[in-house]
């Protein structure tokens, strides 16, 4: 194939650039989406409207629309008189 070793240096130098930018290329292209869920909003009006804006301007992509929760004020203890709002939503 390569016939003197200069030839053979410059190829394996090729291939070893080539395979480092794969792998690194590989490793961010294969990284996942972070998952996150949102603070919690006192409406759904308001919580609309922050979601709204994350989708906007935080490079997000909805993956569950506001929806109610009850609120856990101490461990192991609901407001069941309560209900806030938070979405989820993936990082791209």
């Amino acid at each position: 194939m390569a016939h003197t070793p200069a030839v053979r240096r410059h190829l394996v130098r090729g291939f070893a650039v080539a395979a480092l930018a794969v792998t690194a290329t590989g490793g961010v292209l294969a990284t996942s989406a972070s998952a996150a869920t949102s603070p919690t909003y006192a409406t759904k009006a308001t919580c609309l409207s922050i979601q709204g804006s994350y989708e906007l301007h935080g490079g997000v992509r909805i993956t569950r629309s506001c929806y109610g929760v009850v609120p856990q004020v101490l461990p192991g203890v609901w407001d069941i008189n309560k209900t806030v709002y938070r979405f989820d939503y993936v990082s791209r």
